[in-house]
């Protein structure tokens, strides 16, 4: 039997840890965070079979070993299901999610039943092939999601998965760590794992618990789309909206906002920002935003902070980096300019 102490540490940590993260999830409520939950509740699972495996079984008994180790594989469909659900939100569903356990779940009950580790090497590479395609898919459909959000959304804070790319790589090196440790059975590497596993998912789970749902804002239309207006009203509503009444100084400011005060329907209303002003939402609301910024910068001496929030911007960096983008100088270089 293992006695590491450190180990008996880590685990323990591991095991509060993603128990706390399972209710705290839940909690939320909402789809996403529900099957967050379900995999922080496996996880911590797997960490609680380890302990008990460290503590009662021999380390002699190589093909039980094997068995528990396999099992820590059934978390793999939980997290392609929760990239899903980010990625494309709604389209995660339970019957997916079945039938891709069934594999993680036949292959180690093969191995223990047959005692071929044959079985065991299958269920890790048809892990590492499932995730693979996963990890591609999901690099490959992250860019698509980020210009849907630029299609609907003024503002990206706590929705955009820009750090989604980074913790997809990170989880590569995961997998080869638990591999390492598979084969070696080396104290140091297990811990090395543990603790490298409980960073990474402290830094995601605060991202993740963060993360606004933008279900409603993508998902299906809101208002029916028979209610069609005349583009030029369309156009002379828009501008009234925006130009009058400065709606873009709304910091939370969503396309679906737009359709409903202007009287019509969000996929009317995208069409207009996109064919006709040749613009996305997100650049033509933040573009106001940063004209309206520059008046500020002129004829105030309000503090940056003051001005980024009255011109509609959720954060100082945002805007920093919206005015550098279309101004090509930060807003205390314009201001000292005039």
């Amino acid at each position: 039997m293992v006695s590491n102490p450190f180990i008996i540490l880590l685990l323990g940590m591991c095991i509060m840890f993603f128990g706390m993260m399972t209710w705290l999830f839940w909690r939320k409520g909402d789809q996403l965070r529900r099957i967050i939950s379900v995999l922080m509740c496996v996880v911590a699972t797997c960490y609680a079979k380890d302990f008990i495996t460290i503590l009662l079984l021999d380390e002699k008994l190589h093909l039980q070993w094997t068995f528990f180790m396999a099992t820590d594989m059934l978390a793999i469909p939980l997290y392609t299901c929760v990239l899903r659900e980010l990625i494309k939100p709604g389209t995660a569903s339970v019957r997916q999610l079945v039938l891709n356990e069934i594999p993680f779940l036949i292959l180690p009950i093969l191995l223990l039943a047959t005692g071929h580790y044959v079985f065991f090497w299958i269920n890790v590479g048809w892990g590492t092939l499932f995730g693979c395609y996963y990890m591609i898919w999901g690099l490959v459909m992250i860019p698509r999601y980020d210009a849907s959000l630029r299609e609907h959304f003024s503002y990206t804070e706590n929705i955009n998965l820009g750090w989604l790319r980074v913790t997809l790589w990170t989880f590569v090196v995961l997998l080869c760590l638990w591999m390492l440790d598979y084969m070696l059975f080396g104290v140091e590497i297990e811990c090395i794992y543990m603790v490298l596993h409980l960073i990474i998912w402290v830094f995601i789970c605060f991202l993740l618990y963060r993360h606004e749902s933008v279900i409603g804002e993508l998902g299906g239309e809101a208002q029916p789309i028979a209610d069609i207006l005349p583009d030029q009203t369309l156009d002379a509503r828009i501008k009234d909206l925006f130009y009058k009444k400065k709606a873009y100084l709304n910091p939370r400011l969503k396309l679906s906002d737009v359709a409903r005060d202007v009287g019509t329907n969000r996929t009317y209303v995208s069409n207009y920002f996109n064919q006709t002003l040749n613009v996305t939402f997100y650049d033509y609301v933040n573009k106001l935003r940063i004209e309206y910024a520059c008046q500020l910068l002129k004829t105030t001496s309000d503090s940056l902070n003051i001005i980024a929030e009255e011109s509609g911007f959720r954060s100082r960096s945002t805007f920093h980096r919206a005015f550098f983008q279309l101004k090509g100088l930060t807003p205390a270089q314009f201001r000292q300019e005039q």
